[in-house]
């Protein structure tokens, strides 16, 4: 193993299962991470975290879009080697939360980093609630999305999965209601602060 996989390392790993993208070619090695604008003091965050791990990154900004990345063969090869993840073009599709990240230590760590890069906390107007509150992960992999709901339910997690075609086939990953983003918040949390914000004024009430 290249790296210690701990929970911080987990949590990475979970964002880059979410929307990293993995190549390389003729000897260059490439792991980046998109982003929008919101994501500069989440994106912060973990140029730090990885900077802890001797990884250099750096972020840049282009037509109102983020990227941090990382030009280094040990953690690329860390990533698609040790843990045996997708690289290359077929990585959306495809990418699923490495076994070795399945234990109780590390799970909610990677479950975490996915929310952070994919999911997204909303409110609707249901029948006598104004702000009815919902966690949603999106993702074209078919192996994440039901590897989510299988671990989320081990949780003790209300899911709902469903499927539809925006350019490509798309899964959707739903945790519906106060009481089950207030769990979310305790069990799983988020380090991105906007997001993480969001689901503390759905637990403590405020909204």
């Amino acid at each position: 193993m290249h790296f210690k996989l701990d929970k911080s390392m987990a949590e990475i790993v979970g964002r880059i299962i979410s929307d990293g993208n993995l190549w390389s070619k003729n000897g260059h090695y490439e792991v980046s991470i998109a982003g929008s604008r919101d994501d500069l003091d989440y994106f912060e965050q973990v140029k730090a975290t990885l900077s802890s791990y001797g990884v250099h990154s750096r972020i840049r900004y282009r037509q109102g879009a983020l990227r941090l990345i990382v030009r280094s063969k040990r953690f690329y090869i860390f990533l698609t080697e040790d843990l045996k993840m997708a690289a290359g073009n077929g990585k959306a599709a495809s990418t699923k939360i490495p076994v070795e990240l399945l234990g109780p230590t590390l799970l909610n760590h990677v479950v975490r980093g996915i929310f952070d890069g994919d999911g997204t906390i909303f409110f609707s107007k249901k029948p006598g609630v104004l702000q009815y509150p919902t966690i949603e992960i999106t993702t074209t992999s078919r192996s994440l999305a039901l590897q989510l709901v299988s671990l989320l339910q081990t949780m003790t997690f209300r899911v709902t999965l469903r499927s539809f075609m925006e350019n490509r086939l798309t899964y959707k990953i739903a945790i519906n209601g106060r009481a089950m983003v207030a769990f979310w918040f305790h069990r799983i949390g988020s380090s991105h602060p906007k997001k993480r914000n969001r689901l503390r004024a759905v637990a403590l009430g405020s909204i």
